[in-house]
């Protein structure tokens, strides 16, 4: 009797199974790593844009002798959700016209609200009134430094993180 040599070509149905539960794995581990960076990325161009509020603010102060535009108003493209009460008060935008151009806040992302506020006297800071800027950003971890440099963190919304700082 001649027996007969099998050669098998290709893989079995587990082997498949297993290699492409693992790539799909491996595929939404990435998925959910690449959008916290792109929230990320986008409250890093939020505080930057407050950076750049801020320093347009101190310009248009010391052009105007010391003194800041009083009033709420919105400073960017437009304000949504919380925000929306306030609106753009051609007094305050056009203190700081001259050193920068609005900024523009998108409210696609699911938080509460969008847009930067100025808010002069704030008297709703108790502690400390004066002259404030107000944003809000993506949720992704509440850790101390995440509204910026010299801001402070106020208070975590449902779907936003408050962050708010005093220009004067």
């Amino acid at each position: 009797m001649r027996k007969k040599l099998v050669i098998k070509m290709g893989f079995t149905l587990i082997e498949l199974l297993v290699v492409i539960s693992v790539i799909g794995f491996l595929a939404s581990s990435a998925m959910v790593l690449i959008r916290v960076t792109q929230i990320k990325a986008r409250n890093v161009r939020r505080n930057g844009d407050i950076v750049q509020l801020i320093k347009a603010f101190r310009l248009a102060e010391d052009n105007a002798g010391g003194v800041l535009p009083t009033g709420g108003a919105c400073v960017s493209n437009g304000c949504t959700g919380i925000f929306s009460p306030f609106v753009n008060i051609d007094a305050v935008y056009s203190a700081i016209a001259p050193y920068i151009q609005k900024p523009s806040d998108s409210s696609e992302f699911g938080r509460t609200g969008s847009g930067y506020i100025y808010s002069s006297p704030a008297s709703y800071y108790s502690s400390s009134p004066g002259s404030w800027l107000s944003w809000l950003l993506e949720p992704v971890a509440n850790v101390p430094g995440v509204c910026g440099p010299g801001s402070a963190h106020l208070d975590t919304l449902p779907a936003a993180i408050l962050c708010d700082v005093k220009i004067d």
